[in-house]
């Protein structure tokens, strides 16, 4: 049997396009046995799946906008595949994903406390920030401007975040202290 012949023959450009949209879409379908060859040949095969479909289509753009919808649906058809794989309500239990022996995370956290105590008062203040669950919220939080008319949040670096959410007057060199202490 003979095999039929595509209207639509692959181009560069198509090709190119290929190769772009794998490597660009691969964090989305990678397993371990599925890899960005696998996803090259399945766009060819979308290619082909294309052409031999739409045939009767005269219009090159058009062949070429079916082609990336079609490669496009199924990536987006493998992501989801992966998900649904994948136990994502499963709690991860982040001490046990890394196996570092007790005896060392008592030391550096014996460290830890002994730098902590030894530290002056603004550099005690930020780590509180990052020791409590308000902290941290304050620490994500926008801040706001004070006149009521502005509904955006403002922009603050990490040092205005800092004294912020720690109420502290802002100066920068609450981090610079911080760094100098831990190292």
């Amino acid at each position: 049997m003979q095999r039929e012949r595509l209207r639509w023959p692959i181009d560069r450009p198509a090709i190119k396009w290929i190769y772009k949209t794998a490597n660009k879409n691969l964090w989305r379908v990678v397993t371990a046995s599925y890899e960005v060859d696998d996803l090259i040949q399945d766009g060819f095969m979308c290619w082909a799946k294309v052409s031999q479909r739409y045939g009767n289509v005269s219009d090159r753009p058009h062949i070429m906008s079916l082609f990336q919808r079609t490669f496009l649906n199924h990536i987006h058809m493998l992501a989801n595949k992966r998900s649904q794989e994948l136990d994502l309500n499963q709690p991860i239990d982040i001490v046990s994903e890394y196996t570092i022996s007790n005896s060392l995370k008592e030391q550096e956290l014996a460290t830890f406390q002994v730098l902590c105590n030894q530290a002056p008062y603004p550099v005690k203040k930020i780590l509180g920030v990052f020791a409590s669950d308000d902290g941290l919220k304050k620490l994500r939080s926008q801040p706001r401007a004070k006149d009521g008319e502005t509904k955006a949040p403002l922009k603050e670096t990490l040092s205005e975040a800092l004294c912020r959410a720690s109420k502290m007057k802002r100066q920068s060199l609450y981090l610079k202290m911080l760094k100098e202490h831990f190292s």
